[in-house]
């Protein structure tokens, strides 16, 4: 039986992107308030910042990792920078770490970051993470949600 781990995480939770809401409703009340005095510098003021916090909230929306490892090997596509899925076969990886990473410290923030200890790292969410590194010297850092079922799929696929 093939199992596999397919799971998708976006750079920003809801819970962060709701914090949002609040400076719109100030926004869209100041901006009612210019309208109502005639106030132009207002509505123009009211108008670029609610544009702009509506543009930000649709552009960190954007970016999302979706991993897969099978007894293909390991999977990644990491949007918008990937338009195929990039692909590491077992035989092609020396060696592969679950990990404990904290973003800022070690890739200085979220999104696709280099790291002189992790390489190339593809995060969405900080904390747990998946090293690999291939037969070529080259490594990558993805985040990882499940991390108990990609431990288990290493240990069944990542050893034939």
């Amino acid at each position: 039986m093939n199992q596999e781990l397919k799971e998708t995480s976006k750079l920003f939770r809801p819970a962060f992107l709701i914090g949002f809401i609040p400076i719109l409703i100030i926004m869209i009340g100041l901006l009612i308030s210019g309208i109502r005095k005639n106030e132009i510098v207002d509505i123009i003021i009211c108008s670029i910042a609610i544009a702009i916090n509506i543009s930000v909230l649709c552009i960190l929306q954007i970016p999302k990792l979706t991993l897969i490892i099978d007894q293909n090997g390991i999977q990644f596509n990491y949007r918008p920078y990937h338009k195929k899925n990039i692909a590491y076969s077992w035989a092609d990886i020396r060696n592969i770490e679950l990990i404990k990473f904290d973003a800022v410290s070690e890739f200085k923030g979220w999104g696709r970051k280099i790291s002189k200890r992790y390489g190339t790292g593809y995060l969405t969410l900080g904390g747990d993470g998946i090293h690999i590194t291939n037969k070529d010297g080259s490594s990558v850092t993805l985040t990882i949600i499940d991390v108990k079922a990609a431990e288990g799929l290493i240990s069944i696929y990542g050893n034939q």
